[in-house]
């Protein structure tokens, strides 16, 4: 039978009968001895909370304790095949509290930004840090005119592929109606020997206009990869530009692997958008137009029929498009959160 592993809830309340768990608080265990390289030991829990600060456990007993007037921060250091927390306190020195396994590597940094944070929010174990200036909210609107503006840089290559969506929208418009024309006129004709010139022509035209399509939607392809390379370097360079700018305790209260994923994965997100899903919004938001002002030109009642359902259908969209929104964060999310740890796993092998 397997044998019960206490939960860190557990433990505090075996270790520390009267504590408030109520109050906010974070554990971390780890197992590997803090002194010898190769050395285990037995399981070590770490507590904190700001009201009791950092304290250690190993087998029911106190190892050490750390108020938060004490602390300054933690610090997240990878060896080979197994992660270090390190304590740097008011006065400069620097602790090694804590060995674990590589495995422990997300739990690790979990604790260290919680840690950090918490010190941060209460104003305890600041030191000589700057506190961070707020960072602007911005609405959906501004968020949108501020991406837009720093495409800015690659307008000819945008306006290029504008222009080539009007063209393949018109010939897309355009490709119905000669279908219409090849079967009315000239398949479904009655009189049995119709006009082969005029076939042919159809035909013909038919085939020049799908080739052209096609060729225009390669130049297109040229224009917005050749602008997104652009955009996507010079995203990279701002955001780790940026990160530079930031403080010594900004910094730290990331693992390598979330500012990697930062300067990689969200840039390559935002060049998606404006070279790719935007262009290809807007064509079709194009198209949808379009068809709307022929059908109604062709016949309004057969539109009005087209059109009645089309609340409806816009609404259920709208609900289905939340779930999706939401799931399609959470996949992003734990792809980040996944890549940023297998970098910094894979850094830490020497």
């Amino acid at each position: 039978m397997k044998k019960h592993e206490p939960s860190p809830k557990e433990l505090l309340s075996r270790y520390e009968p009267g504590t408030d768990q109520s109050a906010e608080w974070t554990s971390f265990m780890s197992d590997l001895d803090t002194v010898q390289p190769n050395g285990h030991c037995a399981k070590t829990v770490i507590f904190f909370s700001t009201r009791d600060g950092l304290r250690a456990y190993r087998e029911e007993a106190l190892l050490w304790r750390y108020s938060c007037d004490e602390m300054k921060s933690l610090h997240l250091q990878r060896g080979v095949g197994c992660v270090m927390l390190t304590l740097t306190t008011l006065s400069g020195e620097e602790i090694l509290i804590a060995r674990a396994g590589a495995d422990s590597q997300s739990g690790a940094a979990a604790f260290m930004k919680q840690v950090n944070r918490s010190l941060a929010a209460n104003g305890q174990g600041m030191g000589d840090r700057q506190k961070e200036p707020p960072r602007p909210k911005l609405g959906k609107k501004r968020a949108m005119l501020r991406l837009l503006k720093m495409a800015k840089p690659e307008w000819k290559y945008i306006t290029v592929a504008v222009i080539c969506f009007f063209l393949t929208t018109g010939i897309g418009l355009l490709l119905p109606y000669l279908n219409r024309i090849l079967v009315d006129d000239y398949i479904r004709a009655e009189s049995q020997n119709p006009y082969i010139v005029g076939f042919v022509g159809m035909v013909a035209s038919i085939l020049v206009f799908n080739l052209l399509s096609r060729l225009i939607t390669m130049v297109r392809g040229y224009f917005l990869a050749e602008g997104g390379n652009h955009l996507i370097v010079r995203l990279r360079d701002t955001v780790f530009r940026k990160i530079q700018e930031l403080s010594i305790a900004r910094i730290t209260k990331h693992t390598s692997g979330e500012l990697m994923k930062r300067v990689e994965g969200d840039s390559a997100h935002i060049k998606q958008f404006l070279i790719n899903q935007l262009p290809h919004l807007l064509e079709q938001a194009l198209l949808l137009l379009a068809i709307t002002v022929m059908l109604f030109w062709v016949d309004p009642w057969l539109a009005l029929m087209i059109l009645l359902p089309a609340p409806l259908i816009t609404l259920a969209f709208f609900l289905f498009w939340r779930l999706m929104r939401r799931l399609s964060g959470q996949i992003r999310g734990l792809n980040a959160k996944g890549n940023a740890i297998l970098h910094d796993i894979f850094s830490g092998i020497r």
